[in-house]
């Protein structure tokens, strides 16, 4: 598990550096000032944070099977075939429980998202789980 970790970490991080450089270069070519989209960038950070948190605490939720299979999938940027390789399980087995984990998701996120912010918090305060990061 902690090898999977440190790989999705990688994934991430270069994933990170490749999109602000690629920001960067666009920016440049077409001639956008950074400092007058900054008050933009902070609300989409703000909005992608509180996203994310969401997504997160949606993932715990998951049974360890499904949640497994989603995260090796997605986050260790692995095809099915890999993330079945990793896991130890056939891939149709891996294939069905991402698209039963995406289906959980879903519906998790659209009510995370249509109820009032201090219900979602408070909804996700009382699961008790811990975060992953």
């Amino acid at each position: 598990m902690r090898t999977l970790l440190l790989t999705i970490t990688h994934h991430c991080a270069v994933e990170h550096l490749r999109s602000s450089a690629t920001r960067l270069r666009r920016d440049q070519r077409w001639g956008v000032d950074p400092a007058g989209v900054a008050a933009i960038d902070v609300e989409r950070q703000v909005l992608d944070r509180e996203r994310s948190t969401q997504i997160r605490a949606a993932i715990e939720r998951l049974p360890r099977a499904e949640r497994e299979a989603i995260v090796t999938a997605y986050y260790g940027n692995c095809t099915y075939r890999e993330a079945a390789a990793v896991l130890g399980e056939p891939e149709g087995t891996v294939k069905a429980r991402i698209r039963a984990a995406l289906t959980r998701l879903s519906l998790a996120l659209r009510d995370a998202s249509s109820a009032p912010p201090s219900v979602a918090l408070t909804a996700e305060a009382g699961t008790g789980g811990s975060r992953a990061n």
